[in-house]
């Protein structure tokens, strides 16, 4: 069960952060609609740091004009043995400075909040369980819009940093698959009107789901308290783009995906066969129905990827971004000096448990990520 009036808020501090925003509404209205806006579109990198290493490279070396940092609560609570809460509360400490260097090295910051990451931590409890119980406690929403209001204090006074908040990463309940959980889109439009009482600004990001997927997008309701951008993430088929991960126990694919050397495009019988660009259009279907019927909507991918043994993977993520660009989408790599298996600085080797090699100079995956992030706004 969590807590939420474990977290305490400055509420002085939010009534003067709302003072000032209401002052300076007027002049940051050209602020927003710029930073909603697809004339600077951002193609950049997801992160589990904001360390300057991190930051000074995907924007100096990598061209990357925006990263998403997911707070790392499951790292941070196995690593330095915490509760939610003490990792919550070490996390939050911490974003001042990430924002800093944010903005110091010219970045978007999209923060997102991890459903995993919340989950109970009781090791005989099925992840299925957690997310039953997750979705059926009011505490659950009450604890997340508690974390938002200290986000969104810390947010409203940098009204010149392009700052978005993700609400809620991959949101779902394995019992509702293949839909949303239920309760989502109220819970998420409670959480917008909570963060909106404080931050009227910057804007906000909602996943449909279930999960990362688009499925959702067939009948998910527009959320109101503009600026407002729709997510998803784009792995499909998963048995390409996770072959060969063996630590899925933690996420929602509960199976590991063992067969290796499935390349792209091919036939995938588990995932409704034969997988090229053409099928990955027809997967996005639904997230392009809800582009066409909400024209002013902003559509950001939030990941994808392809794991770096996967045969031909500079193919499929070549074939992705053409999409994403066509249609004018924000997106995100995943992921930037985190998990090797996502590693554009590392070989295409399978070794299981052992180091992956690092290259010199870029590997035909990283050539592709770089072609197309060179694209951003002052770049060459």
């Amino acid at each position: 069960m969590i807590n939420p009036s474990k977290i305490s808020t400055d509420w002085s501090l939010v009534a003067m952060t709302s003072i000032l925003i209401l002052s300076g509404l007027t002049v940051l209205k050209a602020q927003t609609a710029s930073s909603s806006s697809n004339s600077n579109r951002l193609r950049g990198f997801t992160a589990n740091k904001l360390t300057p290493e991190v930051l000074v490279d995907a924007r100096h070396t990598w061209n990357a004009n925006s990263v998403r940092y997911m707070f790392p609560l499951d790292l941070v609570r196995r690593r330095d043995k915490l509760t939610l809460q003490q990792a919550w509360d070490k996390l939050i400490a911490e974003l001042p400075a990430g924002l800093d260097e944010a903005k110091k090295n010219g970045l978007v910051l999209i923060i997102a909040l991890p459903q995993q990451g919340i989950l109970s931590d009781e090791p005989t409890t099925s992840v299925t369980d957690k997310q039953v119980r997750f979705w059926s406690d009011e505490a659950s929403l009450k604890w997340m819009i508690e974390c938002w209001k200290q986000v969104a204090i810390l947010c409203a006074k940098r009204g010149d940093q392009e700052i978005w908040l993700d609400i809620l990463n991959e949101p779902l309940n394995r019992k509702e698959f293949p839909a949303y959980p239920r309760q989502w889109p109220s819970w998420a439009q409670r959480m917008i009107d909570e963060i909106r009482k404080i931050d009227r600004i910057h804007p906000i990001v909602v996943e449909a789901g279930p999960g990362g997927l688009c499925w959702g997008f067939k009948d998910f309701p527009r959320m109101h308290g503009q600026p407002i951008i729709y997510s998803i993430h784009q792995y499909q088929p998963h048995a390409y783009t996770h072959q060969g991960i063996t630590d899925l126990k933690n996420t929602d694919l509960a199976k590991a995906y063992m067969q290796l050397q499935r390349t792209w495009p091919g036939q995938f019988d588990e995932d409704r066969g034969y997988w090229n660009k053409e099928r990955i259009l027809d997967e996005l279907e639904p997230v392009r129905i809800f582009q066409q019927r909400n024209p002013d909507a902003r559509i950001y991918v939030g990941e994808f990827s392809a794991v770096r043994w996967a045969p031909n993977a500079a193919q499929y993520l070549r074939e992705n971004i053409e999409i994403f660009e066509k249609y004018g989408w924000d997106w995100t790599y995943h992921a930037f000096r985190e998990y090797n298996g996502w590693s554009l600085e590392m070989d295409s080797q399978y070794l299981g448990a052992q180091p992956p090699t690092p290259v010199e100079g870029l590997t035909d995956r990283g050539q592709v990520i770089m072609e197309f992030m060179k694209q951003n706004r002052g770049m060459k």
